[in-house]
C-alpha cells in the first residue's frame, strides 16, 4: 500500500463497515431485528473507529521509532479514523432516532445510557466538523488541539452508553476500553533522553 493510499484506508473501512451492517440488516425477516442489526452494527463500528483513533498516536509513536511509519502517515490515519468515527456515530444516532426512538425522543433525557450516547455524539459531531481546515478557518477555532482532546471524553461517554445499554455485551466493551486506557497511559509516558 502506498503512503498516499494509507490515509484513505480508514475511510474505505468505515464505508465498508457501514455497508456490511446495512446489508446484514436488509436480510432480517422482521423490522425489529433489522433495526437492531443496524443500530448495534453502526454503534460497534463507531466505537471501534474512535478507539483506534485514540490508539493511533501511541502505536504510531512506536512504529515511527522502529522506522515502520512516518509521523505524517500516523497523523493522517488518526485523522481518518476520527472522521470515520464521527460519521459512523452520526449514522448510528440517525438510525436510532428513526427507529427505536422515533416516537420516544423524551428517552434522550430520561435514560442515563441514552443521555451519555447523545453527549458522546454531540462531542464527536463538533470534533468531526472541526477536522476540516476550511471549517476551522471559517469558525476561527484557535484552541483546536485542546478541543480535540475531548475525543477521550466522547470515548468515555460512548463506553458508558454501551455498558448501560441493554443491547450491548459488556465484555467486548470493557476489553476495548481497557486497551484504549492502557495505550493512553503509554502516551503520557515520554521516553527519557539518554545521557550523552
Amino acid at each position: 500500500m502506498t503512503a498516499r493510499a494509507l490515509p484513505l484506508a480508514p475511510y474505505a473501512l468505515a464505508a465498508l463497515a457501514a455497508a456490511a451492517v446495512i446489508a446484514l440488516g436488509v436480510g432480517q425477516p422482521w423490522d425489529v431485528e433489522r433495526d437492531l442489526v443496524w443500530i448495534r452494527g453502526t454503534a460497534w463500528c463507531a466505537l471501534v473507529a474512535l478507539g483506534l483513533a485514540l490508539c493511533a498516536s501511541p502505536v504510531g509513536a512506536v512504529l515511527v521509532r522502529l522506522g515502520r511509519a512516518s509521523p505524517r502517515a500516523v497523523t493522517a490515519a488518526r485523522r481518518a479514523l476520527g472522521i470515520s468515527a464521527g460519521a459512523l456515530a452520526t449514522l448510528h444516532a440517525g438510525l436510532a432516532l428513526a427507529t427505536w426512538l422515533s416516537d420516544a425522543w423524551h428517552l434522550a433525557l430520561e435514560l442515563a445510557w441514552v443521555r451519555s450516547g447523545v453527549l458522546a455524539w454531540a462531542i464527536l459531531a463538533a470534533l468531526w466538523l472541526t477536522s476540516f481546515p476550511r471549517v476551522v478557518a471559517a469558525l476561527r477555532v484557535t484552541l483546536w488541539k485542546p478541543l480535540h482532546r475531548l475525543a477521550y471524553v466522547a470515548f468515555a461517554l460512548a463506553v458508558h452508553h454501551a455498558l448501560l445499554s441493554p443491547l450491548a455485551p459488556r465484555a467486548p466493551v470493557l476489553s476495548l476500553a481497557a486497551l484504549v486506557a492502557a495505550l493512553g497511559v503509554l502516551r503520557l509516558v515520554r521516553p527519557r533522553a539518554r545521557p550523552g
